[in-house]
């Protein structure tokens, strides 16, 4: 979803530039640039603008897991400001799910009911890249070599019930908690693997790449 402008630029050029901003759109990436896709089919609201990471205030508000469900308690992250005519126009891409970056997750742990996972921002895509690549359309699909394809074997994972924690998951950088991401063959499946390795600790037999963030660009 662009503007009018947006929209000629991408249709004329058959391309989509990579962008270099984390996904709360205020730090600058160092070693990975992203392609931000949506599976909303329109946005013309506040609360559309909320899903993509996003709002009308530049503000977006999370309250913690065993917290009162009260403004006052809530967590407030800093997110780009814009007004729902700014995403008034949509190009439909077909993406290679392949090429997708998994998204980041909260760790919920309700006293009264058992722990579980969300996945935050569950409709925002990020097409990985390395920095400064465009992303080429060949009749509506999403087309990249595979010497410019970036993307990193972990997730961050926020604990839901603290400020810090819910935030985390936006600005990507200030968490303990990450998840790393157990690839599997071709012709295996997940629950194969799981079995496979269950019990087992991965994480001192993984080489992680992790994200590089620079300054606040404003």
């Amino acid at each position: 979803h662009t503007n009018d402008a947006g929209f000629r630029g991408i249709t004329r050029s058959g391309e989509i530039w990579g962008s270099r901003r984390n996904i709360q759109g205020n730090l600058l990436l160092d070693n990975i640039a992203y392609g931000y896709f949506t599976s909303l089919p329109t946005i013309n609201t506040g609360a559309d603008l909320q899903e993509i990471a996003m709002s009308n205030s530049g503000i977006t508000g999370f309250v913690p897991t065993n917290a009162p469900l009260d403004p006052r308690y809530a967590t407030l992250v800093r997110v780009p400001q814009q007004v729902a005519v700014d995403r008034s126009r949509a190009i439909t891409v077909w993406i290679d799910i392949g090429l997708l970056a998994p998204n980041h997750l909260w760790l919920h742990r309700p006293l009264t009911a058992p722990a579980y996972y969300e996945i935050v921002l569950p409709k925002v895509f990020r097409l990985g890249l390395k920095p400064d690549v465009t992303i080429s359309l060949d009749r509506s699909v999403a087309v990249v070599s595979d010497e410019d394809r970036k993307l990193f074997s972990y997730v961050v994972v926020g604990n839901a019930d603290t400020h810090e924690g819910l935030e985390s998951t936006f600005n990507e950088q200030t968490t303990i908690m990450v998840g790393h991401v157990e690839k599997i063959a071709p012709d295996g499946d997940i629950i194969s693997r799981w079995q496979e390795l269950k019990n087992s600790h991965r994480f001192r037999e993984m080489t992680i790449e992790y994200a590089q963030l620079g300054d606040d660009d404003e």
